[in-house]
C-alpha cells in the first residue's frame, strides 16, 4: 500500500471515530448558556486555518459570553494567538507532525501526553475540535468533555452523503462552501447564530517606521509574492515587472511583505526593480497584519495574507496557481477579487493588470 493511501486511510478512520463518538457518547443535548463556564477549542493547523477559524471562535464567544475559551493549537501559530488575545483565556500549544513545517517543531510523545494531562483535568463543558489529532480521542472516549462537537464529523456526514447513503444535515460543503462556511457550519451543532457579519479583526497599533509612513493622499501598494507550496508560486520576474508597472501607473509606493525565510526573494525582486520599493519581510505577525491595513490595495497569492486583507476590508486581488480558488477566496467583490484557479494556470502580467481598478 503507498504512503498516500495509508494517509488517506488513517485520515477516514480519525474522521469515523469522531463521528461515532460525537453520536454515540455525546447525545444531542440542549445547552444552557449559564451553566457554560469553560470551552476548549482545538485548532492544529497552520496560519491561514487558524485566521479563518476565528469568526466561528467569534460567535461562540458572543453565545456563551460568561465562559473562559482555551485554544490548543500548534507553536507556530503562537503570534496569531496573541494577536487574538482577547478570545482566549488559556493557550496549550501541542505540535501534530503532520502540520510541522520543520523538523524542530516535531514535539516528543512525552511532552505531547503531558499536554493531554494538563487538558484532561480542566474539566471543560464543550470542546471544539477543528482538527484534533488521535491523542484526543482518548480524552473524548473518557468523557473528560461534557459535550462535544467536531468539523471532521461534517466532513463525514459529507462522505455519506456523496456515497447516497445518508443526507447532510449541516450546511458544509468543502468543494462548494467557502472554508469560513465549512468551519462555520460546527455552529449549528450547538445551535448557535453565525455571527460573522459582527467579526471584526482587532484594533492594535505599529511602532515599525517602515509601516507608520503613510500619510493621506499617499498610495500604498502592498505585494505578497511567497506561499507556502511551491504550485501557488509565481515567478521572480513577474512580481518585478508588475512592481514597476503599478509604480509608475499609480504613482504609488510598492511594499513588499513576507516572513524571514522569504528576505532573499523580496531583496533580489526589489533589486531588479527600476522602481523603488520598501522591504517589510521578517516583521511580526501583528505588524503584518496592521501594515496590509495600510495598503490602498494588495496583491499576493493562496496565502495567509488574502485572509488578513479580506478581514480588514482591503481592496485586493488574489493570484491562484493551482488552488480551489471556490474553497479557500471569498466571493467576488468591489474590493476583493481573484484570478486563475485551477491546475496549472498560466497568469501573465496583462492578466493581473486587466483585472486592477482604474484608479486606487
Amino acid at each position: 500500500m503507498s504512503v498516500f493511501k495509508i494517509k488517506l486511510v488513517k485520515k477516514y478512520l480519525f474522521r469515523v471515530s469522531l463521528f461515532l463518538i460525537q453520536k454515540v457518547i455525546y447525545k444531542k443535548k440542549k445547552l444552557h448558556n449559564n451553566r457554560i463556564k469553560r470551552i476548549l477549542i482545538v485548532r492544529l493547523k497552520h496560519l491561514g486555518d487558524f485566521l479563518l477559524s476565528q469568526p466561528t471562535v467569534h460567535s461562540i464567544k458572543k453565545a456563551f459570553p460568561e465562559a473562559e475559551i482555551d485554544i490548543v493549537t500548534g507553536i507556530w501559530n503562537r503570534e496569531l494567538v496573541s494577536f487574538f488575545g482577547s478570545f482566549y483565556a488559556g493557550t496549550f500549544f501541542y505540535n501534530v507532525k503532520a502540520f510541522c513545517r520543520n523538523k524542530n517543531q516535531q514535539m516528543p510523545f512525552a511532552k505531547k501526553m503531558g499536554v493531554l494531562k494538563k487538558i484532561s483535568k480542566r474539566k471543560y463543558d464543550i470542546c471544539v475540535d477543528l482538527d484534533g489529532s488521535s491523542g484526543f480521542l482518548f480524552i473524548y472516549l473518557l468523557k473528560k468533555i461534557r459535550h462535544l462537537v467536531s468539523l471532521e464529523s461534517l466532513r463525514f456526514y459529507q462522505n455519506l452523503e456523496q456515497l447516497k447513503i445518508l443526507k447532510n444535515r449541516y450546511d458544509y460543503n468543502i468543494n462548494r462552501n467557502h472554508e469560513i462556511k465549512n468551519i462555520g457550519s460546527i455552529l449549528e451543532c450547538l445551535d448557535i447564530k453565525n455571527k460573522f457579519d459582527t467579526f471584526k479583526m482587532p484594533e492594535k497599533r505599529s511602532g515599525n517606521n517602515k509601516l507608520s509612513r503613510k500619510k493621506e493622499g499617499n498610495k500604498i501598494i502592498g505585494i505578497h509574492p511567497s506561499a507556502s507550496i511551491p504550485e501557488k508560486l509565481w515567478t521572480e520576474k513577474n512580481f518585478t515587472e508588475l512592481a514597476d508597472i503599478l509604480s509608475k501607473k499609480y504613482d504609488a509606493e510598492i511594499f513588499f511583505f513576507g516572513a524571514e525565510a522569504d528576505k532573499k526573494q523580496i531583496s533580489r525582486i526589489i533589486q531588479n526593480m527600476n522602481s523603488r520599493a520598501v522591504d517589510c519581510s521578517g516583521i511580526s505577525i501583528a505588524e503584518f497584519i496592521i501594515g496590509i491595513k495600510q495598503c490602498s490595495y494588495f496583491i499576493c497569492l493562496d496565502s495567509f495574507a488574502q485572509h488578513v486583507a479580506y478581514f480588514q476590508k482591503v481592496p485586493a486581488l488574489v493570484l491562484y496557481m493551482s488552488t480551489n480558488s471556490r474553497r479557500w477566496t471569498p466571493e467576488k467583490s468591489e474590493y476583493f477579487k481573484w484570478i486563475g484557479g485551477g491546475k496549472n494556470n498560466q497568469i501573465g502580467i496583462m492578466d493581473v493588470l486587466e483585472c486592477m481598478p482604474p484608479q486606487i
